[in-house]
């Protein structure tokens, strides 16, 4: 083998190596640990320029691999429907095919936010929904809120150019109870929300406690209210 095809193989196997394998916890905290992930992400040659949080925030991704990525910088782009990672100190990309579920901490709201894929849910008339629900509380019924976006001219998701600015674009906020696999997109007033719940407790608490379903920080309390105390 000359030296110019042995020079073109290794440089092969060094790509594989940073595209194919990357360590499994950030280095930048685990810088002993060897355990490595497999996965292909992609350099970005630039940025989106929509994301769920445009803040870079510390989280884990878990593939569908079964793998994982821990305690990496990651934004969600919801336009590309992917997570942008910096990984090595460069910017890089993952596909929403390889994704399972992720997560992160926002600093801002001091608070862990996760997200899990819209596909493991069987909406209706999801054609414009991003490609993962925030899981907003867990347990017996789960609180999703998930993102719905208009590109204006074409009122279709999968019409929205990457490069499409701000003012091209309508972004709707949804809300959904998930109970035994069926799933209720919150309506605005309380009678049809509290039907698919179906718990006179959790009625007398609603009316007492003056909460609204018109409220994410109210809907996030009805929900952890039931899980806590009105399943037999």
């Amino acid at each position: 083998m000359s030296k110019t095809h042995l020079s073109i193989l290794l440089c092969m196997c060094i790509a594989y190596a940073v595209n194919g394998q990357i360590s499994t916890y950030n280095p930048f905290f685990f810088s002993n640990d060897s355990n490595v992930t497999k996965t292909t992400p992609y350099e970005l040659l630039a940025l989106g320029k929509m994301h769920y949080d445009p803040t870079w925030n510390a989280g884990n991704i878990y593939l569908t691999n079964g793998d994982s990525l821990i305690a990496y910088y990651l934004r969600y782009d919801i336009i590309k429907n992917s997570l942008e990672v910096i990984i090595n100190r460069k910017f890089y990309t993952i596909h929403n095919s390889q994704i399972s579920s992720f997560e992160w901490f926002s600093g801002n709201r001091l608070s862990i936010e996760k997200f899990i894929r819209r596909d493991v849910f069987e909406f209706e008339n999801a054609e414009n929904y991003i490609g993962f629900a925030e899981v907003l509380e867990d347990g017996e019924v789960r609180l999703l809120k998930i993102k719905e976006i208009i590109y204006r001219e074409h009122a279709s998701s999968t019409l929205v150019p990457e490069n499409a600015e701000g003012s091209d674009i309508l972004i709707l906020e949804k809300y959904f109870l998930v109970k035994d696999n069926h799933i209720h997109e919150l309506a605005t007033g309380k009678k049809r929300n509290l039907e698919f719940l179906n718990s006179e407790e959790l009625e007398t608490h609603v009316k007492e406690a003056r909460l609204s379903f018109s409220v994410e920080g109210d809907l996030k309390s009805i929900v952890r209210y039931y899980n806590s105390h009105c399943i037999d």
